[in-house]
């Protein structure tokens, strides 16, 4: 059986509090016997595209890509 997760978004404060978040997510994801793509992830953001809008710090924006 094969299992396909799309995305996991990790969102901390402050970046130590991001290196911490990581490192359980990571170490969730090897318990588990998860494996992640290394042509798929992106780390240390400060805005992503999500679900037709871009997500930032400050504010949540529509995609201009998308309309």
């Amino acid at each position: 059986m094969e299992v396909y997760l799309d995305d996991i978004i990790i969102y901390s404060k402050t970046f130590q509090d991001h290196l911490n978040h990581l490192k359980n997510v990571l170490t969730t994801l090897a318990v588990a016997v998860l494996k992640l793509n290394p042509d798929k992830y992106e780390l240390f953001k400060n805005n992503i595209e999500f679900l037709g809008h871009e997500v930032g710090k400050a504010r949540i924006t529509p995609d201009e890509n998308k309309a």
